[in-house]
């Protein structure tokens, strides 16, 4: 027992002994290196050109030699890890990097809808299909004066009528916009759209106006406010528009459109790969019916 006590404190030993050791890591580590292709890190020329062309957009010059040199060693360190990380198996069960990856995959997905140029014809199409998130409103411009219900109380809409007949009588409009009670509000607004004038009256004023024949003093009508009477000057309905007046967004919406169908395409294609099973707790409380068997596929 002393002899071998003696032996493991030479130094001799601990250099023969740990020499071993090193040839064994290497003879595996090189044995990956040279006999797996599969774990070789090659950096191209053209990734060298591509690292030192981000240094060039985010710096505004190029990088020095040792600088790029610096991205070269950056990127193959990145590797190393990425590659022992995914061996280890340390991808595995981490949400962030699922979700990751899921949206590296639909945004490559989305990237070639990018590269379709939609047809005169589907433009036309996806217009007609939903002419409803296109269509102009109607637009007015007007005048109006204010009867306070505060002021006149049960005499307000005497009052109103009573200043109708007059304004009706006399001459151009704009030179009467004094009449009336002090009101906070513009006197009328120009060429505004019906959610302009409901967000600045009320949507029943607007409502109203939308309908009133222009060149005369029409009323009273009722806003939140009291009474007014109105005179629209130039009044224009709401209509689909040509598709010249909004190519750019039926063209975005479209794109938007075919890209969502296109993700959820590879989804289902991908997705028909698996045998999928879902196994529900029978006790579980939900809001609702235990899910159907439709979730069921396996």
């Amino acid at each position: 027992m002393t002899n071998l006590k003696q032996l493991l404190q030479q130094p001799l030993f601990h250099f023969v002994a740990t020499g071993a050791a090193l040839f064994t890591a290497w003879s595996w580590i090189g044995d990956r290196v040279l006999l797996d292709p599969s774990e070789q890190i090659v950096v191209s020329e053209a990734h060298v050109v591509q690292l030192a062309d981000i240094w060039r957009q985010k710096w505004q010059r190029a990088p020095s030699e040792r600088e790029l040199q610096g991205l070269v060693d950056a990127y193959i360190r990145e590797e190393v890890y990425y590659r022992e990380a995914l061996a280890m198996g340390l991808d595995e069960d981490d949400v962030i990097i699922r979700r990751h990856l899921q949206q590296k995959l639909e945004l490559l997905t989305g990237g070639l809808s990018q590269s379709v140029t939609p047809s005169e014809q589907e433009l036309q199409t996806f217009l007609r299909d939903n002419a409803d998130d296109y269509r102009l409103e109607p637009r007015a411009t007007f005048l109006q004066l204010y009867i306070s219900l505060d002021q006149h109380g049960d005499t307000a809409h005497g009052e109103a009528e009573r200043l109708l007949r007059e304004l009706q009588a006399d001459g151009d409009p704009r030179e009467q916009t004094h009449r009336g009670d002090p009101f906070p509000l513009p006197p009328g607004l120009r060429d505004a759209e019906e959610r302009k004038v409901a967000s600045t009256f009320g949507p029943e004023f607007a409502a109203s106006v939308m309908h009133l024949p222009p060149g005369s003093w029409q009323g009273p009508i009722a806003s939140g406010y009291g009474l007014h009477l109105v005179y629209v000057e130039a009044r224009v309905d709401g209509r689909l528009p040509e598709l010249d007046e909004v190519r750019p967004s039926v063209a975005r919406d479209l794109l938007l459109e075919k890209r969502n169908q296109m993700k959820e395409n590879l989804y289902q294609r991908l997705r028909d790969r698996y045998v999928i099973r879902a196994d529900y707790p029978t006790n579980f409380a939900t809001d609702s019916t235990r899910p159907s068997d439709e979730a069921d596929d396996g």
